[in-house]
């Protein structure tokens, strides 16, 4: 084990978004720029939920991604 490379230990975060279908592209693309997971996924009438897991330092910017790109039509229903 001591030879063995080491691997940086990474915070991870969940969150879930919602957003009409639209704007789904634009949120995909942003989910991979920012390296995060998708663990769920919802559609109804209105548009789409995304339950999503990322490093804990990229939710913020993240957000602001999403924000600019969606004319803030993207919402962040809290933690998942």
């Amino acid at each position: 084990l001591r030879l063995a490379p080491r691997e940086p230990l990474i915070a991870l975060a969940s969150v879930e978004l919602t957003c009409p279908f639209d704007d789904l592209g634009h949120v995909h693309a942003a989910l991979a720029a920012h390296k995060a997971v998708k663990l769920d996924e919802d559609f109804d009438e209105r548009g789409t939920r995304l339950r999503v897991q990322l490093p804990a330092d990229r939710v913020d910017a993240l957000k602001s991604q999403l924000r600019d790109a969606t004319r803030n039509r993207v919402r962040f229903v809290g933690p998942a």
